[in-house]
């Protein structure tokens, strides 16, 4: 029979929506809902889900989530932007980043900063070290009461880790400090700066690079949704900025998962109709007991589904006794 699959959700929006824009895909997957662990009764509304549901599929995170869910890596541009570099310390200064705002702060987002490093001036230590330490390392080891620093000096040095044995597996064993140091360091802390914003708007007017349409590379031109016991058998497209479902999804699915433990053709019709009517109480727990009711209630889906069975048994078939195209549709007359 076949049954509505939250992993199904992205491929079923590109079969009913052939040619979307990423933007218009985005908004289809945020109007869409389920109920991971929530069981709903036949009295229960058609449209009923869990509004606490984590979104564990980022199917509600605008173009970032569909970034996630179609496996787009970073763009070079945010790859560039994200490199660190030195300073005249040859002390790293790290990238600015992103962090969502804390519970009930009032604000939607938060980008740090870091400015610079400040150097201090000289101090010496007593530390213990993992590895071997020489005059420029920066030592950041930070025990307690101390602070990372650039060494400058090393007056004493114990070795005090295990000696290396010809039958040793291993180099060195770190899971214990390996030196005991008396150092003179150059201590230095770095300067951050916190910028707080209300709107994405405001977030991408100031930091543009943080933006999923920059941030990601949208170029690519195919690949697969990760779909349960299905993976590499849903796929999409792009051409022209037009996503769409690929055809060769059709040769690698089976006619349904009862039938194979894979999810197949019936499966993604189904739950295409649960989202043309908003039918949310199909992708909940348990949610396959209500498809007899959901194509009873619905006669535009039971026609459609039927179809589907037909497609899908007389394809398989089809396939099986290696059948031309003519053939295929004189079976289907």
């Amino acid at each position: 029979m076949g049954f509505a699959y939250v992993d199904l959700i992205p491929p079923a929006i590109l079969l009913d929506n052939v040619g979307i824009t990423r933007e218009g895909f985005a908004r289809l997957l945020n109007k869409t809902h389920c109920s991971w662990m929530k069981r709903y009764e036949e009295q229960d509304p058609w449209n009923s889900y869990d509004p606490n549901d984590r979104d564990i599929h980022n199917y509600h995170k605008s173009l970032e989530g569909l970034a996630s869910i179609l496996g787009l890596r970073s763009s070079k541009r945010f790859i560039e932007f994200q490199k660190a570099h030195y300073d005249e310390h040859r002390l790293l200064v790290r990238p600015p980043f992103m962090l969502p705002a804390r519970e009930g702060a009032d604000y939607k987002f938060e980008v740090i900063v870091h400015e610079k490093n400040v150097v201090e001036i000289p101090e010496i230590i007593e530390t213990l070290s993992w590895c071997k330490l020489e005059p420029g390392d920066v030592w950041e080891e930070v025990q307690m009461g101390h602070d990372k620093g650039i060494v400058t000096s090393v007056i004493e040095e114990r070795f005090i880790g295990k000696e290396k044995q010809d039958d040793d597996e291993d180099e060195e064993d770190n899971t214990y400090p390996q030196y005991d140091y008396k150092l003179e360091i150059k201590p230095f802390y770095g300067v951050f700066r916190e910028e707080k914003f209300k709107t994405r708007k405001e977030l991408y007017k100031k930091w543009p690079q943080f933006h999923p349409a920059v941030q990601y590379d949208w170029a690519k031109e195919s690949g697969s949704f990760h779909v349960m016991f299905a993976d590499n058998c849903f796929l999409w497209r792009q051409e022209r900025t037009r996503y769409y479902l690929d055809e060769k999804t059709f040769d690698r699915i089976s006619p349904s998962f009862r039938t194979s433990l894979i999810f197949g053709y019936t499966d993604l019709i189904v739950t295409a109709e649960a989202i043309r009517h908003g039918a949310w109480k199909l992708l909940s727990y348990r949610g396959d007991i209500h498809i007899p009711a959901f194509l009873r209630d619905f006669q535009d889906s039971k026609v459609r589904h039927a179809r589907a069975v037909w497609d899908a048994y007389t394809s398989l078939y089809a396939k099986s006794k290696a059948m031309t195209i003519t053939d295929f549709l004189r079976l289907r007359v």
